[in-house]
C-alpha cells in the first residue's frame, strides 16, 4: 500500500511543475491509487456511473455487490 501513495505522489509532482496541467492530468493517476485502495479492501467494482446524466456525473463510483456504496467527485 505505501508504494500505492509513493507512485501516486511521484506522478503528480511530476506533472505540477508543468503550468498547463489541469484537473484532468491528475485524474489517471487518482484513478490508478483509488483502485488500488478499494482493491485491497475487496470493494467488486470501482466505475464511472453510466446511468448518471451529463453535468451531475461524479467522477468515480464505488461499487459492492451491485450497490453504489460511494460516489467520488
Amino acid at each position: 500500500m505505501q508504494n500505492l501513495f509513493s507512485n501516486y505522489l511521484q506522478s503528480i509532482s511530476s506533472k505540477f511543475s508543468y503550468e498547463e496541467t489541469s484537473e484532468m492530468g491528475y485524474r489517471t493517476d487518482f484513478e490508478i491509487l483509488l483502485k488500488g485502495i478499494f482493491e485491497s479492501i475487496n470493494v467488486s467494482r470501482f466505475d464511472h456511473d453510466a446511468r448518471a446524466k451529463q453535468g451531475n456525473k461524479p467522477d468515480f463510483v464505488v461499487i459492492h455487490h451491485d450497490v453504489p456504496i460511494l460516489y467520488i467527485e
